[in-house]
């Protein structure tokens, strides 16, 4: 099992900028465009130049997102060795689920609330999981 950090308050910088978008504004993944999806505000995690949790919103023009990179994972590292070598969105996060009225963005506010400093994203195989914690 493998576990990144974030720091919470960057996770929830980006969380904000998906929620806070206008509706239908969301950007989807390309497995999301292929299936025609409904897409709704989401945090991406992205391997790329690092490893890093971004908003399925657009930006301003010439505004680049603020991404929230794991811990030891910042830009110019290599995360081949967790991630594989390919660069891509790695899972998508449902910040609002209207069909299940399940609302991450609201746990991370909570959590945040209660005193936690970090988001944990967890991999065991093709299984994801995330939390919160100091």
């Amino acid at each position: 099992m493998t576990t990144l950090k974030f720091a919470l308050d960057e996770a929830l910088a980006v969380a904000d900028h998906a929620m806070f978008a206008p509706n239908g504004s969301h950007i989807p993944t390309s497995d999301q465009a292929e299936s025609g999806q409904t897409v709704y505000a989401s945090l991406w995690w992205v391997k790329d130049n690092g490893t890093y949790l971004m908003s399925n919103a657009p930006y301003a023009k010439g505004k680049g997102p603020d991404n929230a990179f794991a811990k030891g994972y910042g830009p110019g590292t290599d995360a081949r060795g967790i991630l594989g070598g390919d660069d891509r969105v790695v899972a998508v996060f449902a910040l609002h689920d209207p069909h299940t009225r399940q609302c991450l963005h609201s746990q991370l506010i909570r959590a945040r609330r209660d005193g936690h400093t970090a988001l944990f994203l967890e991999m065991d195989g093709d299984t994801v999981a995330m939390s919160t914690g100091r």
